[in-house]
């Protein structure tokens, strides 16, 4: 889940059955672990990943226009659901995650998500040349 359901790395740098949008997998197999194993000892884990998930597929409609590598008008339907769904998790999962790095980082992302400014976070995302 981490590589973005990404079963082997190949030459062109992504998998042709996903494309660039490792997001997309991410967030349908995330969601619907939580949603099978609530109480899996892994599924706030999962959900922090899919909470960054979301936030890719947001951030990648907020690139510039021209951006070499993105085409965010491709990403600019889904972004609102994709926003709130990111703010609606971090929101979450930062009510039980104790002081340290990840906290710290994920409160500065979420201030610029409900401030509706680019994070250009694009962990699942896939740029190759």
């Amino acid at each position: 889940m981490e590589s973005g359901w990404q079963a082997r790395c190949v030459l062109c740098g992504w998998d042709e059955a996903i494309g660039p949008d490792l997001f997309a997998p991410t967030v349908a197999h995330g969601e619907a672990f939580v949603r099978d194993y609530p109480a899996s000892p892994i599924a706030t884990e999962v959900l922090w990943l899919v909470a960054e998930a979301h936030e890719t597929a947001w951030s990648l409609s907020k690139a510039q226009p021209g951006d070499e590598y993105i085409q965010p008008a491709r990403y600019l339907l889904d972004a609102p659901r994709h926003r709130e769904r990111a703010i609606a998790l971090y929101e979450q999962l930062l009510r039980r995650e104790p002081e340290g790095p990840r906290r710290s980082t994920t409160i500065n992302r979420l201030r610029r998500l409900k401030l509706d400014v680019d994070t250009n976070y694009h962990r699942y995302w896939c740029v190759w040349d």
